[in-house]
Order: structure tokens, then C-alpha cells, then sequence
């Protein structure tokens, strides 16, 4: 049973090296999402729904970036303040691709009315 499961965990790690690089990328921070989710840590998962978000296919495409850029909103409001969550509180409120998201620009309200 424990060579089974080595196999698969094998074969899964062999299928991921036939992927593309930011595939690959991808498929690592989904994987850090996960991990960070059963500790609650959301502002670890909002670093890796920032750093899906700055991959150049995910940036570019609208069908992928606006569902990224959601997530990252949203964990970025359910974070502890702290200076890191505050930098990245900024660098998303800079971002032009805010505005695609209708309710999601009025985040710079509630980062004055929370903190």
C-alpha cells in the first residue's frame, strides 16, 4: 500500500514536470494555498494569489486575472493588519486592473474606515 502510494505521488510529480514553466508556477501556489488554508493564514494566501496574479499569462488574460485579483481582495480583508498586509493592501489599490472589478474598487473605503 505504501508503494502505491509512492508510485502515484511519483507519477503525479513526473506529470507536472511536462508542464509548461508557468504552469508549473501555478500549480505551486495552488498547492500553497492549500497548505496555508488549513492554518487560516490568510495573508500567506493572498502572497500566493499575488504571485499567480503577476505571472505574465495570468496578468494578461481578463478571463484569468479578474477570479486572481478577487481572491486577493478578499484575503486581503480577511487578514491581521500588519505591515506586510498593508503593503500589499497599497500595491493592490495601485493596481489599474482594480477598476475591472466594480464593487471591488471601493476597498480603499474600507481600508480607512478598518485601520
Amino acid at each position: 500500500m505504501i508503494v502505491l502510494r509512492r508510485f502515484t505521488f511519483l507519477s503525479q510529480a513526473s506529470l507536472l514536470s511536462l508542464l509548461p514553466k508557468h504552469l508549473m508556477r501555478i500549480a505551486e501556489h495552488i498547492l500553497s494555498i492549500g497548505y496555508h488554508s488549513h492554518n487560516n493564514d490568510y495573508l500567506e494566501i493572498c502572497r500566493s494569489c499575488k504571485a499567480i496574479y503577476e505571472i505574465p499569462s495570468v496578468k494578461e488574460d481578463p478571463a484569468q486575472r479578474i477570479p486572481v485579483l478577487r481572491e486577493i481582495c478578499w484575503y486581503l480583508v480577511l487578514s491581521p493588519h500588519d505591515p506586510l498586509q498593508s503593503s500589499l493592501l497599497n500595491s493592490t489599490l495601485e493596481d489599474k486592473n482594480l477598476g475591472e472589478i466594480p464593487k471591488f474598487r471601493f476597498i480603499n473605503y474600507a481600508k480607512w474606515i478598518c485601520f
